[in-house]
């Protein structure tokens, strides 16, 4: 009952402070202090959410199968009662972004999912697979980068290469695709880079990699597929 209380007096602290519900220069503001701020206030609902309910989780249902980053959607509806309003940036109130929970298991974490990236993916998803349909099975790909996995060959598309600002750095991410004609974006780039800038002996390497990248960062890896280290490289595991 104590902790149950801690959290109402937490939430009701930072509701107060941000004038019950969002100030007037977080409504419609996309920048990084606000957004930030949001999941301040969406963490803290999550945690009273879970005080109450025994420990259960205010996410939407998803199939077994669903990518992990993709998998622990929050559902505003719940959290009616110790939000207030929904984030100025939530894809719910007209945003960009869908706030997921991950590391589910032993401290759910609020973090933010790039809808723009997301649907830019599964509409060049879709668009392959039309190819491939309309070809006899060819696959519009470049060069092999992974196991299975290729560069776009984007004039056999007959389109404009598409590239996704990486949430991570300021550089810009390629998509690849697999030989099912299943489309992820590659972030081996970022990934290393994390890896070389941290210290080695602090990361665990026979984990999935993508892990460098959440920890210490709002976002998650949208549409991206575990990677490992081989051979003092990132690179991604083949899970279907």
């Amino acid at each position: 009952m104590k902790r149950i209380w801690l959290s109402f007096i937490s939430l009701f602290i930072i509701l107060l402070s941000t004038g019950c519900m969002y100030p007037d220069d977080m409504r419609g503001d996309k920048s990084i202090g606000a957004t930030r701020e949001s999941i301040t206030i969406v963490q803290t609902a999550v945690d009273a959410y879970q005080e109450v309910s025994g420990g259960l989780l205010p996410i939407k249902n998803s199939e077994m199968d669903t990518p992990i980053y993709e998998k622990y959607i929050i559902d505003f509806t719940k959290l009616g009662a110790y939000l207030g309003q929904i984030p100025p940036v939530a894809f719910e109130n007209g945003g960009n972004y869908y706030f997921v929970l991950v590391n589910v298991e032993e401290d759910p974490t609020v973090k933010l999912m790039d809808i723009v990236s997301f649907q830019k993916i599964n509409t060049l998803e879709r668009e392959i697979m039309l190819y491939i349909s309309d070809n006899n099975g060819k696959l519009p790909k470049g060069e092999q980068i992974y196991e299975n996995w290729f560069s776009i060959d984007f004039d056999q598309l007959g389109q404009k290469r598409l590239q996704i600002k990486s949430p991570y750095s300021e550089i810009y991410l390629s998509p690849i695709v697999h030989t099912s004609g299943i489309v992820k974006v590659d972030y081996g780039i970022d990934i290393l880079k994390k890896i070389e800038s941290s210290d080695k002996n602090n990361i665990i390497l026979d984990q999935d990699l993508r892990n460098v990248l959440v920890e210490n960062s709002i976002f998650v890896p949208v549409k991206s597929n575990p990677y490992e280290w081989i051979n003092e490289q990132p690179t991604i595991v083949n899970t279907f």
